[in-house]
């Protein structure tokens, strides 16, 4: 991020509550790390929301090139409540892509053909991965 290197993480996830009010999530960042990049707030409206995607940037750079990663995430609330998860393991992205690599799918990990891919995401997904 400008001249600063981050970790960019993506994860797709289910959150609840029992309130009746809405959770605003604020931040996130992996356990041992802060969270460095902007990160663009979820609402988590109750217990039957949907899933959702999202990224974020931190430092220090904890993951090792190729390898696999595997931390706790932190959600942090509109209040400063800290919420960690379980262990996420985060795939590594190919280390060297070349012309002819596939691109996969974010959300099922599976090769992505060009008229497969869906046009209107953010990420690399299949048109029938993305709801």
């Amino acid at each position: 991020m400008g001249n600063l290197p981050i970790l960019n993480l993506t994860m797709h996830l289910n959150l609840a509550h029992r309130s009746v009010d809405s959770l605003k999530i604020v931040s996130a960042h992996l356990e041992g790390t802060r969270c460095e990049a902007p990160f663009f707030p979820l609402i988590v409206a109750g217990p039957h929301d949907e899933s959702q995607m999202i990224h974020f940037g931190v430092r220090p750079i904890v993951a090792k090139e190729g390898r696999e990663l595997r931390r706790r995430v932190v959600l942090v609330d509109q209040f400063g409540h800290k919420h960690s998860t379980q262990l996420v393991t985060f795939l590594p992205p190919p280390a060297h892509p070349t012309p002819s690599a596939s691109i996969n799918c974010l959300l099922c990990h599976k090769p992505i053909a060009a008229e497969d891919l869906y046009q209107g995401a953010a990420i690399p997904a299949h048109k029938n991965c993305i709801r």
